[in-house]
């Protein structure tokens, strides 16, 4: 599910000049937002100067990787892309610095859950880093009475709570609780219990108390608030281990925030007038920096000050936890047929194609799935925009919108048109405009000029769309818009599309969001149209997370979309379209795309839906049910635990059940092939459902295989060389044989040996059964390849191996020449190699390789090799 940004923005801009569009009327704080960025970018451009050729920032002491997570989250606080911050051109970024060293830091509650809080902020899964599982490594210091780590100790108690909020996951009574006995009499805390108390543990006291839930009405929060108050000096600033200093002075401000407190209100202006934020500005340096003790700018205090000049607490929503919970909500509301209704089944359609789901496993508790529904419904698509949206849908998720079920949704989009006026619905609705269009053009139909132009001709003065050719503008309608128009190719410089970037910006509220229109009151942006509106700016190449985007809150607070999204959602996982309107299925499933679309490297699909097994219609797990195999149980197993830990969604459904394993040996070219065991599942298996289990991108059309794992034709060119073509075999435990019927057609028995071969009809490489399944031998599965700042990480499943003993070693040839290689490194508990591939690494398309080697003989491919794009 990974996504780079395509352009990186400048840092320090507001959204408004990077676009070029005119200039708002100049607000009460904009004077104030005028320090913050200048201030910001002074500081910023000093820490650049400070990074070091591993990626990481110095430190004084402990593990250079708690500084340098400071920098990460001063970073995203200032809207910076991480991966673009490396100290020259040959050294690692700052991002992928952080990933190599997670497991290593994380050797107290204290060093997790503040890994957790920011690499979860920047877009990362940090239960996937690298084969480590950061969330389950905070769980395991987790104590019966409710304490984390060394009992007492406040970093460990309030980052670990911290830890969890940035998760998602509920703080227990018990652990707020050991948290507040470490309150001295004075309000405030001490680094231990009995110690003194000073100002940084009690801001981040105050910060974990946030976190679960209280905040300045709560009498342990006012008392320690009251202590914070004590410590501000004449300058504003505060008081922390001797001398006014940045650190203690922007956790103070993070604080405050947190538990609802204004800064810059009376309470915490001096007798001169001076506020906190004029505090920590008295103590930025010529040079950029924020200065320590003796003076002078330091990483420490520099990269600890960014945030609480831009007034953004602990944690930072990251948009991993936010779409796991949405993917949950939205699979406890499935029914039973699969589906979610007319109306949302598509939507939900769209949103797992997004987020990299399978819909096949997304099952009801009669066995269908949501594609199956989606699909049922095609015949009921009666407009140009229902069967626009399904067939969007469709292709999206892999399949052929002319062949959904027994309707032909192109067919049915192109009924209504009529050439003369360019219109897909004669009412002139815009949304059924737009979703043909875009349809047509993901389907790679051709989309005719006449339609085009008349979406084109019918933008208002404003730059928006209304919901049909007369209506007032709204964001929604023009979100659309603009989406359907990138998709066929329209130009992002064009002057109508520079137009509807400045509508879609002056749509903005304050908390981050996006509003329906300018009508909207109060003026606060909803969870539908911030889906939609990020999703059109995204296609304009405008991401909403980098640089300065101008909503803010009342007091020093910058917002950007994702804090909206991050308030509007329920424990229960759904969205809300407004604050107490409850949950919303529809901007549930709408949310998912803008999530997934931050989401950085791949999300584990397994930890989206517990267990993998379909829910029964009062939303308990299915039991998985098995058919015992004797000897090859314990391979289905293995083969189970390693595809699963290594990120793939695996069906478990309570039927069809699983009826034996299948092996599978797939030829590229002469010396390219893999050779793998899958399972089977249902009553009559076939060769089609053995060749998908494989994991290999698929080619397919109208019942011909295309192209397997990037080698051979597309779907729309399925007899691109009219020389070779994937041929289907069958071994007899001596010889291959070619197939006689289609792959679809061929049902597959336990043990059977399916074969498919690049060429001219030659059969595959020879096999021996009794290798081929043998549970003990090392089977390579699919590479899963992501880019990882300016590295390429790989990360290989495998069945096992006895001895553990065998290796693997990466390399990308590039279509330069050059080479880098680098060996995977094993984890055997997880059934996993992982290894990142760093360096200069140029973009454009390359070969990967995998090497295997086995001093006890793999039995299985010796070379893989597929074409890999660098963005």
């Amino acid at each position: 599910m990974h996504r780079l940004v395509s352009r990186i923005l400048s840092v320090f801009l507001c959204l408004a000049a990077l676009i070029a569009l005119p200039l708002a009327p100049v607000r009460a704080d904009e004077r104030l937002l005028e320090r913050q960025r200048l201030a910001a970018e002074r500081a910023i451009a000093w820490l650049r100067t400070q990074q070091q050729e591993d990626g990481s920032f110095p430190t004084a002491f402990g593990h250079p990787a708690g500084i340098s997570l400071d920098v990460l989250h001063a970073l995203l606080v200032a809207g910076v892309d991480p991966t673009t911050w490396r100290a020259n051109e040959k050294a690692a970024d700052l991002l992928s610095y952080l990933i190599g060293a997670a497991e290593a830091y994380a050797t107290s509650p204290a060093a997790t859950g503040k890994l957790i809080a920011s690499l979860s902020a920047a877009g990362l899964d940090v239960q996937n880093l690298a084969g480590f599982d950061a969330a389950a490594k905070l769980a395991s210091f987790a104590r019966p009475d409710g304490s984390y780590g060394e009992a007492g100790t406040l970093a460990d108690q309030a980052w670990a709570m911290i830890g969890l909020a940035a998760l998602r996951q509920p703080i227990a009574q018990a652990t707020v609780n050991r948290l507040l006995e470490g309150q001295n009499a004075d309000g405030g805390w001490g680094w231990a219990s009995g110690q003194p108390s000073d100002a940084d543990s009690t801001a981040l006291a105050l910060q974990a108390l946030a976190c679960a839930g209280r905040n300045n009405e709560d009498p342990s929060v006012k008392k320690a608030l009251a202590y914070l108050q004590s410590l501000q000096s004449p300058t504003g600033a505060i008081e922390g281990w001797g001398a006014p200093n940045a650190s203690s002075t922007a956790y103070t401000l993070q604080a405050l925030i947190a538990v609802g407190e204004d800064p810059l209100g009376e309470a915490w202006r001096t007798p001169g007038g001076r506020t906190l934020l004029d505090g920590l500005l008295t103590l930025q340096t010529e040079e950029g920096g924020f200065a320590s003790f003796e003076g002078k700018p330091d990483v420490f205090s520099t990269a600890q000050a960014i945030p609480g000049l831009l007034g953004k607490p602990f944690p930072l929503p990251g948009p991993v936890p936010i779409l796991r919970g949405a993917l949950g909500y939205l699979h406890s509301i499935q029914g039973a047929d699969g589906g979610f209704g007319e109306a949302l089944t598509g939507e939900v359609l769209l949103a797992l194609a997004a987020a990299g789901e399978d819909p096949r496993l997304w099952q009801g508790s009669t066995g269908q799935s949501v594609l199956d529904a989606a699909i049922a419904l095609a015949p009921k698509a009666d407009n140009a925009g229902k069967a626009g949206r399904l067939a969007l849908a469709l292709v999206r998720s892999g399949q052929d919108p002319r062949r959904a079920g027994s309707a032909d949704l192109i067919a049915a989009i192109q009924k209504p048109y009529d050439r003369a006026t360019g219109l897909y619905d004669p009412s002139g609705n815009i949304w059924n405009q737009a979703y043909a269009l875009w349809a047509l053009a993901e389907a790679k139909v051709e989309v005719p000029q006449e339609a085009l132009a008349w979406l084109v001709r019918n933008q208002n003065p404003d730059g928006g769309w209304g919901w049909n050719a007369a209506a007032p503008s709204d964001s929604n309608s023009t979100a659309l818009a603009v989406l359907a128009l990138r998709a066929c190719g329209y130009p992002a410089e064009s002057k109508e599309l520079v137009k509807a970037a400045a509508y879609l910006r002056n749509r903005q509220a304050d908390d981050g969001g996006y509003r329906y229109d300018a009508s909207t009151q109060p003026p606060e942006g909803d969870a539908n149209s911030t889906a939609l509106v990020a999703q059109a700016l995204g296609a304009l190449g405008i991401e909403t997370h980098l640089g300065w985007l101008c909503a803010r809150s009342a007091g020093v607070t910058v917002n950007r979309p994702l804090d909206r999204v991050h308030t509007l959602q329920l424990a229960n996982g759904a969205l809300e379209w407004l604050p107490g309107n409850g949950e919303n299925a529809l901007a549930t499933a709408q949310i998912i795309p803008f999530l997934a679309h931050l989401c950085r490297g791949e999300v584990k699909p397994s930890t989206i839906i517990s267990g993998g097994a379909a829910p029964s219609s009062s939303g308990a797990q299915a039991p998985a049910q098995e058919v015992a195999l004797g000897e090859w149980g314990a391979s289905i197993e293995a083969w189970r635990k390693g595809m699963a830990l290594a990120g793939y969604a695996l069906p478990q459904p309570p039927s069809p059940i699983t009826t034996g394993l299948a092996a599978l040996v797939v030829q590229f070219g002469a010396e390219r092939y893999i050779a793998r065991v899958v399972p089977l599942y249902g009553a009559s298996p076939s060769g089609w459902e053995a060749l998908q289990s494989a994991g290999l991108a698929l080619a397919a059309q109208q019942g011909f295989v295309c192209g397997i794992g990037g080698v051979g034709c597309s779907a729309e060119d399925c007899f691109c060389d009219k020389a070779h073509f994937w041929g289907y075999w069958h071994h007899d435990g001596q010889a291959w044989k070619m197939a006689s019927t289609a792959a679809s057609d061929y049902t597959l028995t336990h043990r059977a040996i399916e074969g498919w071969r690049w060429g001219a009809g030659d059969p595959p490489i020879e096999v021996k059964a009794e290798a081929l399944f043998d549970p003990a031998r090392l089977v390579p599965g699919m590479p899963r390849v992501s880019v990882v700042g300016g590295g390429l990480s790989v990360r290989l499943d495998y069945l096992g191996d006895v001895d553990e003993d065998a290796r693997v070693t990466a390399t990308l040839q590039t279509s330069g020449g050059a080479k880098f290689s680098t060996p995977l490194r094993r984890f055997a508990a997880l059934g996993l190699f992982v290894g990142t591939l760093e360096g200069n690494l140029p973009t454009g398309e390359h070969t990967l390789c995998l090497a295997y080697e086995d001093p006890d003989g793999v039995n299985g491919s010796a070379l893989w090799c597929a074409p890999v794009t660098l963005p």
